[in-house]
């Protein structure tokens, strides 16, 4: 597993399911890597969100980058993706 960091990244060896505890307004990614893919891992992801606000939120990056009205080469310049991928996770292609 990789721990993405804002300013680096920090591989992990786990034995047993991590817990990560995230301060406020910070965003991080977790990568899981296998044989195959980076984020293919076997077996299932659950997060849980708590927030000291009465009005939470919970933001998955897919969504950010392919639910929107974002531009797909601008989309292909920030990723390792081509863009007739980017169109079909869009659901524009």
């Amino acid at each position: 597993m990789v721990f993405v960091l804002r300013f680096g990244v920090r591989p992990i060896s786990i034995k047993q399911p991590p817990l990560y505890m995230y301060m406020l307004n910070q965003t991080h990614s977790l990568l899981c890597q296998s044989s195959r893919a980076v984020n293919s891992c076997a077996g299932e992801a659950i997060a849980f969100a708590t927030y000291s606000s009465s009005k939470p939120s919970f933001q998955f990056l897919d969504y950010l980058l392919f639910g929107n009205k974002l531009p797909t080469s601008i989309i292909a310049k920030t990723t390792l993706l081509d863009v007739s991928q980017i169109k079909k996770l869009k659901g524009t292609g």
